[in-house]
């Protein structure tokens, strides 16, 4: 790779994170000149091996110089330096009213701002990394200070709607159905995006009706955004719902889930016919207590998951899903907000979400 004597190593005794070092050793070189506008970046093989650090890092690290506009992604092939200097058609914020990026949030941000960029509008991602208690993000007030032509808000906190309002910036809301959604009546709010995990339920309940579904347990989040009881319950399946509450902590998901399977397992416990997680993390504890167990799934039980596409949980045959597609979601975003800034209206009625992905364990 060529460095020009500069250096792209990471210091292990520093305190700052290695994603951090890397990406601010990326941010100065181009800063100096070392990658000039137009030209591509490292591989994340090539930039792994030159830092000292894995690819997991370096992905990091190139993800950071998107969000700021520093670098585009292209998917099949390496990441290249933006023109910082260009004439942008419009500037686009994105606003995340979570701690961090998930794989789902993440992946369809970064099919959204491929989209624009091939339009020539720019966006800029953040998240609430800063949350207070009522919702407040000092790192939203900020960015709300600069010029914004529409910003995204995906999930709903009472302080951060407050300053998108007061800030008078064009806003859309990206949302979940009833679940981080909520309208506004604010001058600036141009509309929402439906975005629904439960969109394929209908497809799951019609499924178990077909097969003869006797009865379901689901796992559900204890603030979850779809439940099947009520839909299950017209068509005559009996539903027993395990809330887990500990949705901030993977681990804690999957130790939980994998308790209330075993408890489900107990002499005694009639079986149900088919199993419904509701999340990944559910599914992954859930599974091995019924492998632990000698349970067979489909043969002794039928299992579906809802998932994010291309991540787990894995099986040793394909899982049943109700699957959300974020590359796909960010792409239909993308062509909605164009269609506002071509027309100054957002289209009504767009609801994005989960898919009747069919498998071998239903």
């Amino acid at each position: 790779m060529r460095t020009k004597r500069f250096s792209l190593a990471v210091d292990r005794a520093s305190r700052l994170p290695l994603g951090e070092q890397l990406f601010l050793a990326l941010k100065e070189a181009i800063a100096r000149g070392v990658y000039k506008p137009g030209e591509r970046l490292p591989g994340l093989a090539e930039l792994a091996r030159t830092a000292g650090a894995s690819e997991k890092v370096a992905r990091r690290a190139l993800a950071r110089l998107a969000e700021i506009g520093w670098c585009e992604s292209r998917r099949g092939t390496r990441s290249v330096v933006a023109n910082r200097g260009r004439d942008f058609r419009g500037h686009v914020l994105f606003y995340l009213a979570e701690t961090v990026f998930g794989f789902h949030a993440a992946r369809l941000v970064a099919a959204l701002r491929s989209q624009l960029l091939k339009a020539n509008y720019r966006l800029t991602a953040i998240s609430a990394d800063d949350l207070k208690k009522d919702g407040y993000s000092r790192n939203l007030s900020e960015s709300l200070q600069e010029h914004w032509d529409l910003v995204i808000e995906m999930g709903t906190r009472l302080g951060s709607r407050a300053a998108i309002e007061r800030a008078g910036w064009p806003f859309l809301v990206l949302g979940d159905g009833g679940c981080g959604s909520t309208p506004s009546d604010a001058a600036n709010y141009v509309g929402r995006i439906g975005l629904w995990s439960g969109l394929a339920v209908p497809e799951f309940v019609a499924a178990c009706a077909r097969r003869g579904v006797r009865s379901v347990v689901q796992f559900l989040l204890d603030d979850g955004c779809f439940d099947v009881a009520e839909m299950l319950a017209a068509q005559g399946i009996a539903c027993t719902s395990v809330s887990i509450h500990n949705f901030h902590s993977p681990f804690r998901m999957y130790r939980d889930a994998y308790a209330a399977m075993a408890n489900l397992l107990k002499p005694g416990v009639a079986r149900p016919d088919v199993i419904l997680f509701t999340d990944d993390h559910f599914a992954q504890g859930g599974l091995l207590a019924l492998m632990e167990r000698g349970v067979r799934v489909p043969e002794d039980v039928r299992v579906v998951t809802h998932a994010n596409r291309g991540l787990g949980p894995f099986w040793i045959k394909p899982l049943t899903r109700l699957e959300m597609d974020p590359v796909a979601q960010g792409r239909a975003v993308a062509r909605t907000v164009l269609s506002y800034f071509r027309t100054g209206l957002l289209p009504e009625g767009l609801v994005l979400g989960s898919v009747w992905q069919p498998g071998e364990t239903f």
